[in-house]
């Protein structure tokens, strides 16, 4: 086997560990996401008592729009995946050059959208979480 076939294994075998994993990860913190969604809801919707003060209602509002947000961003990111990887395919697989250089801009443009909204993703997601901590702690203190 030659040193140049042997190479090319070997970074499509890199890549495509990387995009797995990045594909469990989104996965991963899409079910976490929406989990606390549901952990929110049943706190906010039962009788609490004591009562929630105005920190805690305002925090649990942060939360749960930033949980949302992530939510939805990371629902997104798979549609981005997929558009970009047609496009990559439809590229790929086309003779004329012209036709070519079309799929690979629709391409590259989907692989920038999907930066910015990976990065929402994260931001929200941990935004999301630190204010959970916050209500918690809150929470833990007025008992």
């Amino acid at each position: 086997m030659s040193k140049e076939i042997e190479k090319e294994q070997k970074l499509k075998l890199a890549s495509e560990r990387g995009r797995k994993s990045a594909e469990e990860g989104t996965k991963l913190l899409i079910t976490v996401s929406l989990t606390c969604l549901g952990v929110f809801f049943v706190a906010l919707t039962s009788k609490i008592d004591p009562p929630l003060t105005n920190a805690q209602k305002i925090i649990s509002v942060i939360a749960v729009i930033a949980i949302g947000i992530s939510s939805g961003s990371g629902l997104v990111s798979w549609l981005i995946d997929a558009k970009s990887h047609i496009n990559w395919a439809l590229a790929l697989s086309q003779k004329e050059r012209k036709k070519r250089s079309e799929h690979y801009k629709l391409r590259d443009k989907w692989k920038k959208i999907e930066k910015v909204n990976n990065k929402l993703f994260f931001i929200f997601f941990f935004i999301g979480i630190l204010c959970g901590i916050t209500y918690i702690i809150l929470r833990i203190l007025m008992i």
